[in-house]
This record gives structure tokens, sequence and C-alpha cells, in this order.
């Protein structure tokens, strides 16, 4: 029985690893939700989870994506739990109902029905108003939900919210403000495009205005038996 002489210097059964060169490298995610970072790369995903293979030229808060990727709803959010969503899956609720009614938010901005604004939000009065001045303060882009939202454009929000305020302080006078989300059907949202509504009040617009917010749901406002 013959034997074949091993040869020095390599294990038996494995092969030895052979680098790419620079700049033929893939990128991937990573299993912990990051992802391998090229420059001039877009930071989409596709279907099966990789990286799109595009170069970037459009930065959208913290991702930098190519055009196509940038023209969509949103970049997907890198998840931890499992690969990335491409943006048309993770849209595809709010694109569906973008197919069978128009959306009044997006309406009214295209008609310049806008109080105040800022690079990414603006501020329109809303059509059914709870106060006199009830104003909606509403990202640019469509997006149905506002935890859905880019760091950049949340923050744009709510910058937009405090120059209503001031702005509503200035014309109106209010003796206080309700300032509030509603996000998902079951937390009362039915517009699909995240919104914020800055609502003032004022002494005497309501019998027992304690409890505020709490209002949401019927019965559950007044926690002390004060009496108004």
């Amino acid at each position: 029985m013959s034997h074949r002489k091993r040869r020095s210097g390599r294990t038996p059964g494995r092969r030895s690893y052979v680098a790419p060169p620079p700049g033929k490298r893939k990128s991937y995610p990573s299993r912990v939700g990051t992802t391998v970072d090229l420059a001039g790369q877009c930071q989409a995903c596709t279907s099966r989870g990789n990286r799109c293979s595009r170069p970037a030229s459009v930065q959208l808060g913290a991702l930098s994506l190519c055009e196509q990727h940038a023209s969509i709803d949103h970049a997907a959010p890198l998840r931890r739990d499992r690969a990335p969503l491409t943006p048309e899956l993770e849209n595809r609720t709010t694109k569906r109902e973008s197919k069978t009614r128009p959306c009044p938010f997006c309406d009214r901005i295209a008609s310049g029905q806008i109080a105040a604004q800022n690079e990414l939000s603006v501020a329109i009065p809303d059509a059914y108003p709870v106060t006199p001045g009830h104003a909606l303060v509403v990202p640019r882009r469509h997006v149905t939900e506002f935890f859905s939202l880019t760091e950049s454009e949340q923050a744009a929000v709510w910058r937009l919210v405090a120059v209503v305020r001031r702005n509503l302080l200035e014309t109106r006078k209010p003796d206080g403000f309700n300032v509030g989300l509603n996000a998902g059907a079951a937390g009362g949202q039915t517009v699909p495009h995240a919104h914020v509504h800055v609502i003032p009040r004022y002494a005497g617009d309501s019998a027992d205005p304690r409890g505020g917010v709490r209002h949401v749901i019927p019965g559950k406002a007044r926690y002390t038996k004060e009496p108004p």
C-alpha cells in the first residue's frame, strides 16, 4: 500500500486562502446589522440581503445612495435580527395605498399650502382643526410612520414644531399647547403620511382639560378624584 508524502507547511484537507486584490472585494451585511462600508458605494440593500452594487450619488441623512434607491420612499433600515429588506418591500403598504388614493398632505404641499418650512419638513393648517390655529408639521418625503423617518428628518420636524409654536404664541396668544403624533392604525393614524399635531389651547375651550393627551383613551384621562 502506497502512501503519498504530505507537503510540509500545509494542513491536509484545507485550501489556502488568497485575499482578493484591492478594489475587488465585495461588501456584505454583517451579522450585527451594520454593513462593511466601501467609499462611494450605495448603502441600500437588495432583496437577497447583499449591498447594492451601484455607485452612490445622493446623500440621504446618514445614508449614501444611488439615484434609483434615493428616489424610492426611503432606504430600508438595517435589521439586527435578519437580513435587510429592500426599500420596495419595506414600503409595500405605503405604495399600495398611494396607488389607490392620493395623499392629501402631498397634494397640499405641492399646491403651496405651507405656513412654515425648512429643508426637510413643512407646516400646514389642519383641515379639521380642533382649535383655531391647529397645525400639522409634515416631512416633505412621503413616509407612513414618524419612526420610519431618518434621524435628520425627525430632527427637522421637531425644529419646525418649535417654529410653529412660536408663531402661534405671537399671532393667537394661546394659553397652552397639545403636541403629539399618531403612529399606526391602533394609535389613531388615519392619513398614511407621518405628521405631528401642534394644537394651541385656550382657557375655557374644555370644561376640564386636565389629562391632556391622556384623553386618547376615553375615561382614562382623569386619574385624580379632585373636582374640575
